[in-house]
């Protein structure tokens, strides 16, 4: 058996609104899904949580639940802003806050 010391990139044959979802094994022991062309959302978990979760045993770590509704709003948000005709001070202060949002 191979070990998982580099990462290995895989193209699945499953598409979401015709996009095909990239994953990934990374050397950190994580699996990444992302939407192929779509690379700023990329959703990752290590490996030992999901196992854990799957298998209903404890985890070391908390698993975090994205609220894939909030994220979409929070990047429309993001998108908006950076367009509007604000002053500039005000989109970088919104912009770090919709980040804080979405990384904790």
């Amino acid at each position: 058996m191979t070990k998982l010391e580099k990462n290995l990139v895989r193209e699945s044959l499953k598409s979401i609104n015709d996009k095909p979802i990239v994953v990934t094994l990374t050397k950190d022991q994580e699996i990444s899904l992302k939407l192929k062309g779509r690379g700023s959302q990329t959703y990752k978990v290590s490996i030992d949580d999901l196992y854990n979760t799957l298998s209903g045993t404890e985890s070391k770590s908390d698993v975090m639940v994205v609220d894939r509704g909030m994220e979409r709003a929070l990047d429309e948000l993001s998108t908006h802003s950076l367009i509007a005709d604000t002053d500039y001070k005000i989109k970088v202060e919104i912009q770090r806050i919709i980040k804080e949002l979405k990384n904790p």
